[in-house]
């Protein structure tokens, strides 16, 4: 869930790989509401039954992938159905709490404050059913209750462990999923997650990220088989730094992606992020590409995405190997090239050494409608 939102900063595992290294350090972005909740310390006050990281570190990965696949085979069919009932509890929750605010309006709110007591009471007395501005509120408290109870009612603490850790690396902040060590206590806040019915607050706690970590390490080691082809733009140097640019890209150089990274099963999901992760005066956008049957290991995550049907979203880590380089144009596409040395040359472009703060848009004629391609595969 979110290649068009976030941006990703990806790690080498062994230095003799290739780096991907996004330049802008955007994000995903938070759900920004104000929350009347107060904010949570740790996640059992947000979920009692929460499991520990602990509990996390010695379940098997098998288990957890088996619980997952159960879920997300099935939530084609419960979705609908739990959204219905959000969407029956939200609006009488809704207009309870219109009405009670329209019922205290006006001028003369002695009178309605002391009619209101006065019906209180008959209700309390002789059952009847009179409405106040008490009786609207315990309405909406109540639908607001019960649309909280909804995912425990239907999920189980594990099941709830892996919801949470998707959207947290769907939506939340990518790099203190994959190192939980770069949580900052004073950058987290309460957040809620809305998808097909399943409503979660919490805050995101440093264990929260630990066990999301934990979660999707896991999930990642299934076994993908007749995977579809997946993308993931990104903004890339051409000049090597502090990490390795295009310039060391070439057909058979391994490309490490890192423990977690997200692709896209949509190319213009790919190709609009690539876009906007590049810069015009210092990186290009690049779509890396896996065509299908490619991909060997990961999990389809889009049923539970802060994304979901937006991004089709397939997580999946580790080395690829990379089997053609090229570049398109308009709706012209060129690939067959060894290294990028080799599309430059077929751009007419000459290769670049460029100091920072650049042009490109000046420097290299149809920079605004080139977009770097990179195919790879899998490695065993």
């Amino acid at each position: 869930m979110k290649l068009i939102m976030e941006n990703w900063k990806i790690f080498l595992q062994e230095s003799e790989s290739i780096n991907i290294n996004p330049d802008d350090s955007l994000s995903p972005d938070l759900f920004h509401e104000e929350l009347s909740e107060t904010l949570q310390e740790s996640d059992k006050d947000s979920d009692p039954q929460s499991l520990s990281v602990q509990d996390l570190e010695t379940t098997s990965a098998k288990e957890i992938q088996d619980v997952y696949r159960e879920m997300a085979g099935t939530e084609k069919l419960r979705g609908p159905e739990r959204t219905k009932e959000y969407d029956k509890l939200d609006t009488g929750r809704g207009q309870a709490l219109r009405r009670q605010r329209a019922h205290g309006k006006g001028t003369d709110t002695f009178s309605k404050w002391f009619m209101d007591h006065l019906k209180e009471l008959s209700n309390q007395l002789f059952k009847t059913d009179y409405e106040t501005i008490y009786s609207l509120e315990r309405d909406w408290k109540s639908a607001k209750k019960e649309i909280k109870q909804m995912i425990f009612d239907e999920f189980t603490p594990l099941q709830r462990e892996i919801i949470r850790a998707i959207f947290v690396f769907t939506k939340l902040k990518v790099p203190v999923v994959r190192d939980p060590e770069l949580f900052d206590p004073d950058d987290s806040w309460m957040v809620q997650n809305l998808n097909d019915g399943i409503y979660d607050v919490f805050t995101p706690t440093k264990e929260t990220y630990q066990k999301a970590k934990i979660i999707l390490e896991k999930l990642l080691q299934s076994e993908i088989k007749d995977s579809p082809p997946v993308y993931r733009g990104l903004g890339a140097r051409v000049e090597t730094g502090d990490y390795p640019g295009l310039e060391d890209y070439k057909v058979g150089s391994d490309l490490d992606v890192g423990k977690i990274m997200s692709f896209s099963q949509s190319f213009p999901v790919a190709r609009s992020f690539a876009k906007r992760s590049s810069n015009p005066t210092r990186s290009w956008p690049v779509v890396l590409i896996v065509e299908k049957g490619d991909l060997k290991v990961g999990v389809d995550v889009d049923d539970f995405s802060g994304f979901e049907g937006k991004e089709a979203e397939i997580m999946t880590g580790g080395k690829f190997t990379i089997t053609d380089i090229g570049y398109s144009q308009g709706k012209s596409e060129r690939l067959g090239k060894k290294n990028f040395e080799e599309v430059w040359d077929n751009l007419k472009w000459e290769w670049p050494w460029y100091p920072e703060g650049s042009d490109l848009i000046n420097m290299y004629p149809g920079y605004g409608s080139v977009l770097l391609l990179v195919k790879m595969k899998q490695k065993s």
